[in-house]
């Protein structure tokens, strides 16, 4: 059961982007500690085996996605995120 507090932080909002890179590391540690194997976390999370294989090589993955892994971790999704990536449409608009 989650803590008044870690209810709090897993809805904390997350900083804004089109897309995500994820710390791979930590989405392991955490998938480790939860006693997981890749199918299983792929099954909880609802993704396909290519997304979860893009996020686990920190290639870039929407908001839902990174929700989503984060669910099936039962941790914040703030906690998995490395860095937002900008939209390529958002770059060019301002170039």
């Amino acid at each position: 059961m989650l803590t008044q507090h870690e209810k709090l932080f897993m809805n904390a909002p997350m900083p804004k982007a089109d897309l995500y890179i994820l710390d791979t590391e930590t989405l392991e540690a955490a998938r480790r500690a939860r006693l997981l194997t890749l199918s299983e976390l792929q099954k909880r999370a609802g993704i396909g085996v290519k997304t979860l294989w893009m996020a686990r090589t920190g290639r870039a993955v929407g908001l839902g996605t990174a929700k989503a892994i984060a669910r099936a971790l039962r941790v914040p999704a703030r906690s998995l995120v490395r860095e937002p990536v900008e939209s390529r449409t958002r770059s060019s608009a301002c170039a």
